[in-house]
Formats: C-alpha cells, sequence, structure tokens
C-alpha cells in the first residue's frame, strides 16, 4: 500500500503551519468578500471621472518641440567605437505628457494594490490545493478495487 508523500512535521510545527493557513484564508476571505467589492466599486466610480472620461482625445495630445542638436564634429569619434556610458543627449530629455502622467498616477496604485491582493488569494488557492491533494493522495495512487498504485 502507498504511503502519501509529503512532510512530516513536528506537533509545535504542524500547529505553526495550522495557524498559518487559518491566517491566509481569513485574509483571502476577507479579500473576497470586503476589500474585492469595495475596490470594484472604487474603481467604477474612477472610470466616471471627468478625467477618465475624455471624449476629444486631441485635448491629450501634449506639444512636441524638440530641439535639434548642433552636428558633431568631424572628427570624432563613431558612437560605436567608443566603449564609454552614453551620454546624456545634447538638446536635453523630452519632458513627459503632464495629462497622462497625472492620470497614470491615479491609476497605477489602484491596478498595483489589486494586483498584490490576487497574488495574496492566489497563493491561498496553491496552499489548499496542496492540502486537498495531500489529504487524498492515497486515494489518488491507490482507488478502490485496484491492487496495485496506479501512478506510477
Amino acid at each position: 500500500m502507498a504511503k502519501p508523500c509529503g512532510v512530516r512535521l513536528s506537533g509545535e510545527a504542524r500547529k505553526q503551519v495550522d495557524v498559518f493557513r487559518q491566517n491566509l484564508f481569513q485574509e483571502a476571505e476577507e479579500f473576497l468578500y470586503s476589500f474585492l467589492p469595495q475596490k470594484i466599486m472604487h474603481l467604477n466610480q474612477l472610470l466616471q471621472e471627468d478625467s477618465l472620461n475624455v471624449a476629444d482625445l486631441t485635448s491629450l495630445r501634449a506639444s512636441l518641440d524638440i530641439p535639434i542638436p548642433d552636428p558633431p564634429p568631424k572628427d570624432d569619434e563613431m558612437e560605436t567605437d567608443k566603449q564609454e556610458k552614453k551620454e546624456v543627449p545634447k538638446c536635453g530629455f523630452l519632458p513627459g505628457n503632464e495629462k497622462l502622467l497625472a492620470l497614470l498616477a491615479l491609476v497605477k496604485p489602484e491596478v498595483w494594490t489589486l494586483k498584490e491582493k490576487c497574488i495574496l488569494v492566489r497563493a491561498f488557492f496553491q496552499a489548499e490545493l496542496y492540502h486537498i491533494i495531500s489529504s487524498n493522495l492515497e486515494k489518488i495512487v491507490n482507488p478502490k478495487g485496484e491492487e496495485k498504485p496506479s501512478m506510477y
């Protein structure tokens, strides 16, 4: 008869694992029942704001004033011949589109927290799946009516 493959834990370690599982379960439950619905309502309200409902997309266009630098002197080496770090462009860096950067600053933290919480729930499901499989491994390996293990 096949034995379940699993890590044997001492009494204290098993208690710590059970406490961790319970905490993870409570966090996942809180996420699914309270945090996720509130976040969906908040993001829905965010979508209703005027800043995200722009009818005329040309209003988001930024001016693109790129200064043209002077051409390099003839005696300079080719850029591919240099082994140094690249220098700052002589015309300077271009500013970003302030309107789009403001929208990004508004939306990015919301999406980031939602992503982090989803990672937590995924970890919960993986832990629960491992627990279910390890507790039923003998039934999976040696089903009723079969004399030899069928998994190997």
